[in-house]
């Protein structure tokens, strides 16, 4: 259920959608990721700035990652695209690029930034939320990272 306030990013507005733990998200998909490692009890930070200084002319904003796990070096990126990379329609494009061109360069840029700094990344896709498969590669992801997940909470 969204939030009753908007987020403006760019000038347009995006509902938030509020998780189990009572913070906002940007997208249902990582109120979604937020959800599942909230009820496995993992402990994670959302939208930090990443420990380096990752500001350039090409990217002007500090890189923020979706999810930090707590006390490791492991991220989580939740992205909005289908099987074949395709992103919805209202997804920015820039320097004369499509907006899944442009997405795709996002997508490289952090595989290669966590990369040359040697933290961790587990990446998931908005398909996998589709297909019901998002929990299950979030474990598995987090898992091969060193990440304890616990038995899912039982509702009280």
């Amino acid at each position: 259920m969204p939030w009753k306030g908007d987020y403006y990013p760019n000038g347009r507005p995006v509902h938030l959608f509020r998780g189990l733990d009572g913070r906002l998200y940007k997208s249902k998909g990582e109120r979604d990721v937020a959800d599942w490692m909230y009820a496995h009890g993992i402990e994670y930070a959302y939208e930090e700035p990443y420990p380096v200084d990752t500001r350039s002319p090409k990217h002007r904003r500090q890189y923020r990652p979706d999810f930090h796990i707590d006390g490791t070096d492991v991220y989580v990126e939740y992205y909005g695209t289908d099987r074949q990379g395709n992103v919805p329609v209202y997804f920015d494009a820039e320097d004369g690029k499509t907006a899944g061109e442009t997405y795709a360069d996002t997508i490289r840029w952090k595989r290669d930034l966590h990369r040359r700094n040697g933290t961790k990344l587990v990446e998931l896709f908005a398909w996998q939320r589709s297909d019901g498969s998002l929990g299950r590669r979030l474990r598995r992801g987090l898992r091969r990272n060193g990440v304890k997940v616990n038995r899912r909470r039982k509702k009280s």
